[in-house]
């Protein structure tokens, strides 16, 4: 090959070498087209999946915060229902013969729809949880704080069943009301439990608004550049702040004998493992 080709005529030599100099530059050419092209197409799959990404976080921070404000709204009524309930008893001392309009139905029922909100928060952090595994810490520290709050709600509706209305029908098909106005010192223990209602209330609120910031945050922080939500600081260093970054060590604490959700999530295994024995 070598050999013709050095014996052709300068004219054939020089169309050859001309031929292949504008193959190769051809060549060249192509490849760099489809070497840009493979790299435009990297950076818009990128630009889509971060894109992607800030829209699922966003989906998952309005979901979270929805199921968040919703615990918050129900707790609060809660907590209403049994401050109208203590005016109710103040008015009834200053009018002789008026009834409080509470009933034990109606409170019942109130807290139930906060027990919803509880559970439909735990279940939206739970569906997004591939999102960021950290933040099983808040699924504890909410069931902890959920529990000390149905104990003293439970507290709280044991007295108030014996002082609350009683309505019963009547044979004309009406209603009849009896209700028997509490002596002092129901009115001092009702005032204690409700104290105590309170305070599971605020410590359950204490919760959600952790875990708004820290939504804040994790999710839709970096869109806006402006600097990180700070953490609340109580006045109370004993209270405990759920931080992501500290999830392991919270946990820890919140699934241990420290906690009466903890005691008893470790007595029930108990009985569910020495069943298992027999």
């Amino acid at each position: 090959m070598i050999c013709w080709f050095t014996s052709a005529s300068p004219e054939v030599q020089a169309a050859i070498i001309g031929a292949g100099a504008t193959f190769l530059a051809a060549a060249i050419g192509f490849t760099a087209v489809v070497w840009q092209i493979g790299r435009q197409t990297k950076a818009t799959l990128k630009q889509n999946k971060a894109l992607e990404s800030l829209r699922i976080s966003a989906r998952v921070y309005d979901e979270i915060s929805s199921a968040t404000w919703d615990t918050v709204r129900a707790s609060a009524q809660v907590v209403g229902y049994t401050e109208r309930f203590k005016n109710q008893i103040v008015v009834q001392q200053l009018a002789a013969g008026a009834i409080p309009g509470a009933r034990l139905s109606e409170f019942s029922a109130v807290f139930s729809t906060f027990s919803d909100a509880h559970l439909h928060l735990l279940r939206t952090i739970e569906k997004w949880r591939v999102v960021d595994l950290r933040t099983q810490v808040f699924m504890d520290a909410l069931n902890s704080a959920n529990h000390d709050y149905r104990e003293t709600y439970i507290g709280y509706h044991q007295l108030a069943q014996r002082i609350m209305p009683v309505e019963f029908p009547a044979p004309d098909g009406g209603i009849l009301l009896h209700w028997t106005a509490p002596s002092i010192e129901q009115k001092t223990e009702l005032a204690n439990l409700q104290q105590q209602l309170i305070l599971a209330s605020s410590a359950y609120s204490m919760v959600t608004h952790d875990l708004e910031i820290e939504m804040q945050n994790a999710l839709v922080g970096s869109v806006f550049n402006r600097g990180s939500v700070p953490k609340r600081r109580p006045m109370d260093p004993a209270l405990k702040v759920i931080t992501l970054d500290d999830h392991k060590d919270l946990s820890r604490y919140f699934n241990s004998e420290e906690t009466a959700w903890g005691r008893e999530k470790s007595a029930s295994e108990q009985r569910v493992q020495n069943e298992g024995v027999r």
